[in-house]
């Protein structure tokens, strides 16, 4: 008898060595993945997020700005930011790109007119409303979604290297103002925008590049299916060039509805 329990007590000791080795073994390992999606992506936006803070309403009582239109467009951005989020959660990660784009073009005015009101108005509106953390976290989540862990781990850390950033970004652009003005300041917005926007351009080349792949063995079986008709119409050619783009979309918002 005493045996048996021994032999148990054994047993649920290997179930629980198993157990930790298995939790042991759920870890992101470091590699470029890890590093652009959890790392350098998050990084970056939070940097974007508040390097404009510290000199902001320096700049505008240094040209004589009215201080109401400084607290406006802060009001505006965030006003906006609720749009653009959800305008992310609907229509997918894609959406990322052309907002990265705006975001782009009214940094680099800002940067040739930083004596304009408008264009430094426009500015603070931009790098407000179009910040892309879901859209980030949701790049993470996937990339490493082949397991619940692996995924909580990776947003997990986006969301740490995201707020460390934009906690150093204060005192950075506090940094860059005191020794180049806003101009530098602005110098700073476009730099980082470029970077974003090239990382955004080369995870969803991969991603789209992917789906496409996994729909083309779908869009040939459709062409055999229809192969014995001899003339398709104008519109039926326009719907089989579309079948692609469409299927991408679609994959695209279940990968994001998934994250939800």
């Amino acid at each position: 008898m005493a045996d048996d329990l021994n032999d148990f007590d054994d047993d649920d000791d290997d179930d629980d060595d198993e157990e930790e080795e298995e939790e042991e073994e759920e870890r992101i390992e470091w590699s470029a993945s890890y590093l652009l999606a959890c790392i350098l992506l998050p990084f970056i936006d939070g940097n974007l997020t508040a390097f404009a803070w510290p000199g902001y309403t320096l700049h505008y009582a240094e040209m004589g700005w009215p201080a109401v239109n400084a607290g406006l467009s802060v009001t505006i951005g965030y006003a906006m930011r609720v749009v653009c989020q959800q305008m992310q959660r609907t229509a997918g990660f894609w959406i990322a790109i052309p907002f990265a784009m705006i975001h782009l073009v009214i940094a680099l005015l800002a940067f040739l007119f930083t004596t304009s009101e408008w264009a430094i108005f426009l500015e603070v509106v931009a790098f407000i409303c179009f910040e892309p953390l879901a859209v980030i976290e949701g790049i993470a989540f996937d990339t490493f979604g082949s397991s619940e862990t692996l995924a909580r781990q990776a947003t997990s850390t986006v969301l740490s290297v995201f707020t460390l950033s934009k906690a150093m970004a204060c005192t950075l652009g506090g940094v860059v103002y005191d020794a180049f003005g806003w101009k530098g300041v602005a110098m700073y917005h476009v730099t980082w925008c470029v970077q974003r926007f090239l990382l955004l351009q080369l995870f969803f080349h991969t991603f789209s590049s992917t789906c496409k792949g996994l729909c083309s063995s779908r869009n040939e079986s459709m062409g055999n299916h229809q192969g014995h008709h001899a003339r398709r119409s104008s519109s039926d050619l326009f719907h089989s060039a579309l079948v692609p783009e469409i299927l991408v979309v679609d994959f695209l918002l279940r990968g994001c509805g998934r994250r939800e």
